[in-house]
């Protein structure tokens, strides 16, 4: 995948966190800056595989910790291309092992089961995840790439596949119970009576009395388990994994506060329990520097825990074909947007180009544009219909400087391949 070189804008520290909504729109005329389209129609191809440090291209700053990844969309084909391509170059350049995703924590478990060996194909583990939209090609792919690479990979050196969400329970319950009954079985007896009401089957349907019930046995839990093995924190972390979606669950109004407080601590358990650079992909929305909807999302709170050693790449979609979640599968949609930075599409080789903030501080072109408020997509797993001609409904109003450290901006893009 090519990107046509840019030049780039040091960053400080806004966000995108809003509520996100979809709809179909049409893209507006939007002129390019003169001379930021010339600095992009004389540059040469760029390759994601420049994404190293101290290079002349893309540079990932030597003191990131965690490089996040967003996503304008989840159903779009070149999102989930984008996470496996800058995954694997940051493995190839920046020693890079660990992939992280906004998905079940349980569930990826599955994943980095099979990514070492375990049984069953990379599209079943792909259905572990937890979200259909994920259960695709592109993310099969990348899955059997990662166990194909540990094969021969030398010791210490094997990729993982971790997940950062915990709207589930099944997974995560399963691993929790069976090292009860391996380590303390009346303890596990105990707790997989208390706790057999948290199933994925009906984690919609229980009741507040059923959630605060759930939510005293987890703490007690919790209190009671040791950690200091992997697999004693492991197990830990998937008993906090479920208090936290019960927490999620009781607290309805604040969902987004509560799930996005969670994610940010799975990322610290993650950051804690391996070591080197992190790589984490998720919505744009969660990965943003600032929150700007009344709430502090993953990316802002990750922000003032690791400052300049979080380094997010948002993403922007000028003409967005996508794959939008029904109650009954999967339907593809269309919508377009238009603002200064997808203007200069216009002026590209190619479908993509890389902007590197850092690299256009000093450049008043683009620090026009980057300080200045754009509408950029952002589409949620489904498009609301009715919202088909309100733009506000797929897009947010930011500043990219404010929001991220780099982004990355796409032409068209076409629908994710869904696995049967």
């Amino acid at each position: 995948m090519k990107f046509s070189k840019c030049y780039a804008v040091a960053t400080a520290g806004l966000v995108l966190c809003a509520s996100l909504f979809t709809g179909c729109g049409q893209r507006t005329p939007s002129q390019p800056v003169s001379s930021v389209a010339e600095s992009i129609e004389d540059a040469p191809d760029l390759d994601i595989s420049a994404l190293v440090y101290d290079t002349a291209e893309i540079t990932i700053p030597e003191s990131a910790r965690i490089v996040a990844l967003g996503e304008a969309s989840h159903g779009a084909y070149e999102m989930q291309l984008l996470k496996t391509e800058v995954f694997q170059a940051l493995v190839t350049n920046n020693d890079c092992r660990v992939f992280a995703i906004e998905g079940d924590f349980g569930g990826c478990a599955k994943v980095e089961e099979y990514i070492h060996g375990g049984d069953g194909t990379a599209e079943e583990a792909a259905s572990q995840i937890g979200f259909a939209i994920y259960k695709t090609e592109e993310m099969a792919d990348l899955i059997q790439w990662m166990r194909e690479y540990n094969e021969t990979a030398g010791e210490g050196r094997d990729l993982h596949f971790l997940g950062f969400d915990m709207q589930r329970y099944d997974n995560s319950k399963a691993y929790l119970l069976s090292y009860l009954y391996e380590n303390t079985p009346e303890l596990a007896a105990e707790y997989e009576e208390k706790l057999a009401l948290l199933t994925n089957e009906n984690m919609w349907n229980l009741t507040s009395d059923e959630l605060k019930s759930a939510e005293a046995d987890l703490t007690s839990l919790i209190e009671t388990m040791d950690g200091g093995s992997f697999d004693a924190d492991f197990a830990k972390e998937c008993a906090q994994s479920m208090l936290e979606f019960v927490q999620v669950r009781l607290n309805e109004s604040q969902y987004n506060v509560y799930r996005d407080a969670a994610m940010k601590d799975k990322v610290d358990w993650i950051c804690s329990h391996y070591d080197g650079l992190i790589f984490i992909n998720g919505h744009n929305g969660h990965i943003t520097k600032e929150s700007s909807s009344g709430y502090e999302c993953m990316g802002a709170l990750l922000y003032n825990s690791y400052k300049d050693a979080y380094f997010p790449i948002g993403t922007d979609i000028a003409n967005c074909t996508f794959n939008s979640q029904t109650d009954d599968g999967f339907e593809v949609c269309s919508v377009e947007n238009a603002n200064t930075l997808t203007a200069q599409l216009d002026t590209t080789k190619g479908n993509y180009y890389y902007l590197d903030f850092s690299r256009v501080a000093e450049d008043t072109s683009w620090q026009n544009v980057l300080n200045s408020k754009q509408r950029m997509m952002a589409l949620n797993i489904s498009l609301n219909q009715a919202m088909i001609n309100f733009k506000p409904a797929y897009t947010l109003e930011i500043i990219p400087s404010e929001s991220y450290d780099g982004l990355i901006v796409v032409n068209q893009t076409e629908p994710t391949h869904l696995l049967p």
